[in-house]
């Protein structure tokens, strides 16, 4: 009789591998075909019935990615909750963090942007990628307001905020060849 239950519980185990298995793989593909929705559904579902941590951690990354994604198709407060859900698996994620700052930005909010950017910044060896992708945004608002500043006339604030633009930009970006060529029209005045 014990045989049997030991039987039965290794069964039900294998049962939930190939369920999680074939519930990834339709995640897997609707991620893909851009079927975000479907991704989220699915990712949820197979970390919920992942066996192991490591499969749960996957899971839980792929999930987020695909909130991630999926947010970028909605708007309003939608889009908002869904970056919060992807921000509650992980909080400290670059990914998430240039997410928020994108929103931010688009709302017109350029100091919680920046502070997201910076965020991002922080997790430079984990997701060098997304790290580069935020300085980039970070030093293309502050190209922006640099302009902004010249237009007004302050130009000591104006060269200010082009040298940080050009320090934060990736090296040979387009943002800091901007930076650079406004640096020198400002230093040949």
């Amino acid at each position: 009789i014990a045989l049997a239950v030991v039987g039965k519980g290794s069964y039900d185990r294998y049962r939930d591998a190939q369920n999680t298995r074939e519930i990834a793989q339709v995640a897997d593909t609707a991620m893909e075909r851009g079927d975000f929705a479907t991704a989220v559904r699915n990712y949820r579902e197979a970390g919920r019935i992942a066996q192991t941590d490591v499969a749960k951690d996957l899971f839980r990354d792929r999930l987020r990615t695909a909130l991630i994604r999926r947010s970028e198709q909605l708007t309003g407060r939608n889009r908002q909750a869904a970056l919060m859900e992807a921000e509650k698996l992980d909080p400290e994620s670059a990914e998430v963090n240039v997410a928020f700052g994108v929103l931010h930005e688009e709302r017109g909010e350029l100091k919680q942007a920046l502070e997201r950017y910076n965020k991002a910044r922080q997790r430079m060896y984990e997701e060098p990628a997304v790290a580069e992708q935020a300085s980039e945004r970070m030093a293309a608002i502050y190209l922006n307001e640099g302009d902004r500043a010249f237009r007004s006339g302050n130009l000591d604030q104006a060269r200010l905020l082009w040298q940080e633009a050009w320090n934060l930009a990736p090296a040979a970006s387009e943002v800091q060849q901007q930076a650079d060529a406004r640096l020198g029209r400002y230093l040949a005045q």
